[in-house]
Formats: structure tokens, C-alpha cells, sequence
């Protein structure tokens, strides 16, 4: 009985680990891609981009790249693949594996060229 227990825990903690590997991965390749995307998207240097305020996409970027929005990724995914009988072990975890996802995604998905038209 123990081992089925224990094997039952370790699908489980496994599950919970790829569910944050997942979850960072998409949020580090979502932040460069909007990164991308607002400053291809904007003529940073002219008078228009100025004096009119920000696009909606700039104002997500910032959004996106504050450390609040990076330290509720490892937060909330730490809550979400623990929110059933585990430790705050397992929660602490799931954090930092899906920071380290996202910080990997972020780094690879900046590598890649991104051909959007200018209007």
C-alpha cells in the first residue's frame, strides 16, 4: 500500500513541476514577445510618440517587465500546482522552476527574429 502511495506522490509532485515548467515558459516567451512587438511597432524617436502617450502594447510591456508581474509568475504558479494537500516545499519549488522557464524562454525567444511591418 505505501508504495502505491508513493508513487501516486511522485506522479503528482511530477505533474505539479511540468505544469510550472509550462506556465514560465509561456509567460517568459509571451513578455518577449510583446517586448518585440511594442518597440517594432513604435517610432520611440518622434515627435508623435512623444507628445501622445503611450500604445496599449508599450503599456503591457512595462506591465510585463515589472518585478511584480515576474514575482506573482512564481507566486501564483507555486499556489496553482499546490493548491491540493502539499507543502509549501512543493509551492517554493514550482516557483523557482517556473521563473527559471521563464528566464530561458524570455533568452531564447529574444534570439529570434521578429519581421513585423512598420505602418
Amino acid at each position: 500500500m505505501t508504495g502505491d502511495h508513493e508513487s501516486r506522490s511522485l506522479a503528482v509532485t511530477l505533474k505539479a513541476l511540468a505544469s510550472a515548467l509550462i506556465v514560465g515558459a509561456a509567460f517568459g516567451a509571451l513578455t518577449s514577445l510583446v517586448n518585440a512587438l511594442a518597440t517594432d511597432n513604435a517610432d520611440l524617436e518622434s515627435r508623435a510618440a512623444t507628445t501622445s502617450g503611450w500604445s496599449p502594447m508599450e503599456i503591457l510591456t512595462v506591465l510585463l517587465d515589472s518585478g511584480w508581474a515576474w514575482a506573482g509568475l512564481a507566486v501564483g504558479t507555486g499556489w496553482l500546482v499546490t493548491r491540493r494537500r502539499a507543502s509549501l516545499v512543493h509551492a517554493a519549488v514550482a516557483g523557482a522552476v517556473a521563473l527559471l522557464a521563464a528566464t530561458a524562454a524570455y533568452a531564447i525567444a529574444d534570439t529570434l527574429p521578429v519581421d513585423v511591418p512598420y505602418p
